[in-house]
C-alpha cells in the first residue's frame, strides 16, 4: 500500500503527540524542581510545575488533533 505525501505528513503530525505531551510534563517537572531547590519549598513548585506542564501538553495535543481532524473534512 503506497502512502501519499499528505498521508505521511498527517501520520508524522499525529506521531508528535507523545513527545509533545512528555516534553510538557518534563519541562514542568524540571522547572518546578529547580524552583523548589532554589526557594526550599519542596514539593510544591514541582507539583504546580507538573500540573501546568501537563495542562500545556494537553492543550498542545488538542491543537494537533484539531489541526489534523480539520484537514480530513
Amino acid at each position: 500500500m503506497a502512502f501519499r505525501g499528505d498521508d505521511l505528513r498527517t501520520w508524522a503530525g499525529i506521531g508528535s503527540i507523545g513527545p509533545v505531551l512528555a516534553a510538557g510534563v518534563l519541562f514542568g517537572y524540571f522547572v518546578g524542581d529547580w524552583l523548589d531547590r532554589r526557594f526550599g519549598t519542596q514539593p510544591w513548585c514541582m507539583v504546580v510545575g507538573l500540573l501546568l506542564g501537563s495542562a500545556g501538553g494537553f492543550v498542545e495535543v488538542f491543537a494537533i488533533l484539531q489541526k489534523y481532524s480539520a484537514r480530513k473534512k
